[in-house]
């Protein structure tokens, strides 16, 4: 993990049962994208694999303390993240794609209401549905 974020619905003040973390994940030197052709060619480069030349589905598994807490699926097509619909919705225009994270385990109390409404920077998405 890269960074994280705590964060609070807009119009809930700092009220902790309220809170979330945002998090950011980074594999460094493990999953990359190609941003150019002569990258591959570099010594440095040889071993890495470049997830934009690896098409197919993708599933992230976060475990804490033995036990699976998270899930989250995306896949690769055409060299870059496919977009499962809620980025083009939401009007997000950049090449960032919204990933549904599936809650697991006991580990966290989560409010399911805050995040159908509050779980995007304080605004709720657009063809969101929980699972």
């Amino acid at each position: 993990m890269s960074s994280a974020e705590r964060r609070f619905p807009k119009n809930a003040g700092n009220n902790p049962a309220l809170m979330w973390n945002q998090f950011e994940f980074k594999w460094y030197n493990k999953l990359l994208f190609l941003t150019g052709p002569e990258a591959r060619n570099q010594t440095s480069n040889r071993n890495k694999i470049y997830i934009n030349q690896s098409p197919g589905e993708y599933t992230v598994k976060v475990f804490y303390k033995g036990d699976q807490v998270r899930e989250t699926k995306f896949t690769i097509a055409n060299g870059e993240f496919t977009d499962n619909g809620l980025a083009k919705q939401n009007k997000i225009s950049t090449d960032k794609v919204i990933l549904p994270v599936k809650v697991m385990g006991t580990v966290d109390k989560w409010n399911a209401a805050a995040a159908k409404t509050d779980g995007f920077y304080g605004n709720p998405l657009i063809g969101f549905t929980l699972q």
